[in-house]
């Protein structure tokens, strides 16, 4: 099952979840919605396994070629009508998918070697989000838009490694993101869906996220550097995170 587990208390933009009564079906019982998920294959069916309900819808504009990936959509559901089964038929539109990246381990990164994004929002964690039981995180980005002919610029995930003689705490894992800004475009801006995956030792009740942004969002702390000098545009958020004690990575 899925579990919304977090949402850290920034975003550029509103994220909304709206209701609405309609008038499709015979007794117009309908739900007009947004949402993220995974697309997953549920006895044989494609669908979308939506991240903040317990519930998995299929329609238009998804395919099994699709599946693992991630999708924000608007759907509309019209009760009224709807087969004998588990997964929900909707109309689906303002599809955006994205894939899910691995995250690296690198003892030779800091937050120190990235550039900083424009801005970060929509910040969460999701569980069991795939077939495998696989955790990620998932979030929005603002960045410039790549200059014509420049190269293109890049986004990974790394776990900090401690440094020697670090004391350790074994229940929290401290992520970077990495951005090496290319050549933009500093007249225009996008914004993207992004979603790695998270690590899965047994014991791990604490996820820091560490991120360099040109603009500070609210709730975060700022970065320090090990002779506790604070780095500049660098940012981290605590989030909860809870791995199975059989879990392990291999």
């Amino acid at each position: 099952m899925n579990k919304f587990l977090r949402t850290a208390g920034f975003s550029f933009a509103v994220f909304s979840l709206i209701i609405l009564t309609g008038c499709i079906g015979d007794k117009g019982n309908t739900t007009q919605s947004s949402g993220i998920g995974t697309i997953q294959i549920y006895n044989g069916i494609t669908c979308i396994n939506l991240d903040n309900i317990n519930a998995k819808i299929t329609g238009n504009g998804i395919t099994a070629e699709d599946r693992d990936k991630r999708i924000f959509c608007n759907y509309l559901i019209d009760w009224d009508n709807q087969p004998d089964s588990p997964v929900i038929q909707a109309e689906l539109s303002n599809i955006s998918m994205w894939e899910i990246n691995n995250y690296t381990s690198s003892s030779e990164i800091t937050i120190k070697d990235s550039d900083p994004i424009n801005n970060i929002a929509d910040l969460y964690i999701t569980m069991d989000v795939d077939d495998y039981g696989n955790n990620i995180i998932t979030f929005r980005t603002l960045t410039y838009k790549v200059a014509d002919g420049g190269i293109a610029p890049s986004l990974k995930l790394v776990e900090k490694q401690p440094t020697a003689g670090e004391d350790v705490d074994a229940k929290t894992k401290t992520m970077m993101l990495i951005y090496d800004e290319g050549e933009v475009n500093k007249d225009a801006t996008e914004v993207n869906w992004r979603s790695f995956y998270l690590p899965q030792e047994a014991g791990i009740t604490k996820l820091v996220f560490q991120f360099k942004c040109s603009q500070k969002p609210n709730g975060v702390f700022s970065v320090k550097d090990d002779e506790g000098q604070v780095i500049d545009d660098a940012y981290y958020v605590e989030l909860s995170y809870s791995t199975d004690s059989s879990t392990t990575t291999e």
